[in-house]
């Protein structure tokens, strides 16, 4: 996991320059992932990718009423998910793994209560 982390670590210094107010592209393990975090309304998930059928990588579109500062962890989850199972992993255990980083990721980057408030919806959004 100590690779993986690494990886996650240059996907962070990725994310911490990204402007989650507009459409953007973002690099990661020689991937594409095009980025989505306006105007999404789609039923369902607060943030979802989809496989790209034009270039390597994934589209990932995030909730239009999710919260500002929640949406940089929900795209680390996204991007890690969507590599992982384009890895072999299978949905639900990349879903675990990416779970786990954007929860450390959030804890780094979110005051003490905005956290408490992201691993709250979290839980709402599992059952």
């Amino acid at each position: 996991m100590k690779d993986l982390s690494d990886k996650i670590n240059e996907l962070k210094k990725e994310l911490s320059i990204f402007d989650t107010s507009k459409i953007g592209l973002v690099k990661y393990l020689d991937r594409t992932y095009w980025i989505d975090p306006t105007s999404y309304s789609g039923e369902g998930e607060i943030a979802e990718w989809f496989a790209s059928t034009t270039y390597d990588g994934a589209d990932i579109y995030i909730h239009d009423n999710a919260i500002d500062e929640f949406k940089k962890p929900y795209i680390l989850h996204e991007i890690v998910e969507s590599s992982l199972v384009r890895d072999g992993l299978s949905t639900h255990a990349a879903h675990l793994v990416a779970k786990h980083f954007d929860g450390e990721y959030a804890k780094e980057i979110l005051s003490d209560s905005k956290y408490e408030e992201y691993e709250t919806l979290r839980l709402k959004l599992e059952k």
